[in-house]
């Protein structure tokens, strides 16, 4: 210790730590989700539910009717629109940035441009 700052940090940590109750019991982990405290996977499942708004109107996309061909396009439209509307949330929330509508939309039709592209999708 070369101040009289790092002996009262010291003094400061070695009295939070002495507060800590340390027992020899084991550890327990509880999951909070459901009443039993026992994790299940369809728990998991559920909790990214909690919270949200519903959305009946957006239920009908997996009631499309398509053929082949038809069938594979909606589902590429409907994978990257999610796709880049999940990537603009997240730029807005930890990049603190943001494009336009139009912006993403452009970044959309780009991306399934390029898979078909890709793919030699016609």
């Amino acid at each position: 210790m070369n101040s009289a700052a790092h002996l009262d940090s010291f003094v400061m940590l070695w009295t939070q730590i002495s507060r800590i109750d340390l027992t020899a019991d084991f550890d327990k982990i509880e999951w909070l989700v459901n009443s039993t405290g026992i994790y299940p996977a369809n728990s998991a499942y559920n909790v990214q539910f909690i919270g949200r708004t519903p959305a009946p109107h957006l239920n009908a996309i997996w009631h499309i009717k398509a053929q082949g061909k038809e069938n594979a396009h909606v589902f590429t439209i409907a994978a990257y629109t999610v796709w880049n509307l999940w990537t603009e949330r997240n730029r807005r929330i930890f990049q603190k940035e943001s494009l336009s509508v139009k912006g993403v939309f452009v970044l959309i039709r780009e991306e399934i441009r390029l898979f078909h592209d890709a793919f030699q999708v016609s």
